[in-house]
């Protein structure tokens, strides 16, 4: 399954797919080559905003320049952000756009996706162990 759903910011489900199957013949090689890249934009890139401690995230921002128009009379940039984790054996992935803002995708769609990783890989607090004092 590509996505479970997509949740608008009030709550509503906005869409929900009928995931089907699709092969994509691409040599192992190249792919490693994207993941590579995806790895270290997180850890050295545009996407350091997604770089946690408890889980190795991967993924890409982009950005969208818009010239003022009727639709976006401000011109002002759509920005996204595409991710996945573990790096090593992905569970997850983790899209954000967002519509006419006022940014780019590493300063503003990487934070959220911070976020969802944070909360679906939270940090774990270290086990207290019985320490006798004298």
């Amino acid at each position: 399954t590509l996505a479970k759903q997509a949740i608008a910011r009030n709550g509503a489900v906005k869409f929900r797919p009928d995931p089907k199957k699709t092969k994509i013949d691409v040599k192992p090689e190249f792919l490693a080559s994207v993941r590579r890249g995806m790895r270290g934009a997180v850890t050295h890139g545009t996407s350091v905003a997604t770089n946690l401690p408890q889980v190795q995230v991967a993924g890409k921002t982009g950005t969208v320049e818009n010239s003022p128009s009727i639709h976006n009379k401000h011109g002002r940039n759509h920005v996204w952000f595409v991710s996945f984790a573990p790096y090593e054996n992905p569970e997850v992935t983790v899209v954000v756009f967002l519509e006419k803002s006022h940014g780019y995708g590493g300063s503003l769609a990487a934070p959220i996706a911070r976020k969802c990783y944070e909360h679906l890989y939270p940090v774990k607090a270290p086990e207290s162990k019985d320490v006798t004092v004298l």
